[in-house]
């Protein structure tokens, strides 16, 4: 009989620990109080100071994310909600938690609208509210890396199959999360998709010490509040009472930027520093969601398919992506945390 040597380094954290839970984890786990009674969570924590927990009842989205112990996401008043119908105009601001990573698609994104064929489609689709099928979730010690994966639907009698395949990687030894996403159509007919990854920043990372590099991009703002701010679209200031929320299309320029596309965010207080990579070849357009509102303090950096003026008026001005039957294509994405130093601010 042959015999094979554990991996070195999973030898010595064998050698250091009582279990290896001490240093990275993943747990599966259910909520079992209030609106959120019901939702089935992962929990997730690595040896470089990431605590995550993903939403198997809603997408595999990412719930909650703290590095080090200072928090980084933004969750609504609203707190947890188990809700999967969103079926009223309303609904989204009633029912949404919020969350590091909202995924908004497959059949809308933007406003709530009725297209030409008289379907309701809800504020940002459907796909958020979603369960995933076939999760797994485990510690993968030869690659050193914690895997989850898992299957999010959109269908209808008659209607659209198509099917969300989701990855998700976490080193044991960095505080980094990458996604790939597979998008696949598996209906004999095309079907305009669309995609946006809500990112969302809060209290405390989120303050007016939070430095932002975009980019380089044409920057468009999308109504009256937003013009008024375009030329502070990239400070954050302290939360102020009836703030209104202001958001802004960054188009990048030709020529100027490499795949993947980041955005860098700093926090020098903290000496802790977020970048989020995507393709833009495949998310064409970057959405800034600026929320200065006290009790609503946040800030959404959204890579996308459209401008979020809803299915029917994307697909009017051609602008939404058509997926051909029986086909798929793949959305990688990351978001990596650096530290300065150990005596920053905690």
């Amino acid at each position: 009989m042959e015999y094979q040597q554990l991996a070195e380094p999973w030898q010595n954290d064998l050698r250091c620990t009582g279990s290896t839970e001490q240093l990275a984890a993943v747990r599966r786990m259910s909520v079992r109080e209030g609106a959120g009674s019901g939702l089935q969570l992962i929990e997730v924590k690595n040896g470089a100071g990431l605590h995550a927990w993903f939403n198997e009842s809603h997408a595999l989205d990412l719930l909650e994310l703290t590095i080090d112990g200072i928090n980084i996401g933004f969750m609504t008043k609203n707190g947890l909600q188990q809700g999967r119908a969103l079926a009223l105009p309303g609904d989204y601001a009633r029912l949404w938690s919020g969350g590091m990573l909202a995924t908004c698609g497959l059949r809308n994104t933007g406003p709530a609208n009725t297209d030409d064929g008289g379907e309701y489609h809800p504020q940002h689709g459907t796909i958020l509210h979603a369960a995933a099928e076939e999760v797994s979730a485990w510690i993968d010690q030869p690659n050193r890396e914690i895997l989850i994966r898992g299957l999010i639907r959109e269908s209808a009698l008659f209607g659209p199959h198509l099917r969300l395949e989701r990855t998700i990687r976490v080193p044991l030894d960095s505080a980094k999360i990458t996604w790939e996403d597979r998008l696949c159509n598996l209906s004999a007919e095309p079907e305009p998709v669309f995609l946006l990854y809500h990112f969302n920043f809060g209290w405390p990372f989120l303050s007016p010490e939070l430095q932002l590099t975009f980019p380089p991009a044409e920057v468009i703002p999308r109504n009256g509040d937003a013009i008024r701010g375009l030329a502070e679209h990239s400070m954050i200031t302290p939360p102020s009472d009836g703030e209104p929320e202001q958001v802004f299309f960054h188009y990048l320029l030709p020529g100027t930027t490499s795949v993947p596309a980041s955005v860098r965010l700093h926090h020098p207080g903290y000496g802790l520093s977020a970048v989020l990579r995507y393709d833009p070849e495949i998310l064409p357009v970057l959405t800034q969601w600026k929320s200065m509102k006290s009790g609503d303090y946040a800030l959404g950096i959204e890579p996308g398919t459209s401008q979020l003026r809803g299915r029917a008026a994307e697909i009017a001005d051609g602008r939404s992506l058509s997926l051909p039957a029986f086909s798929s294509f793949s959305v990688p994405l990351s978001l990596t945390f650096t530290r300065e130093g150990r005596h920053a601010k905690r």
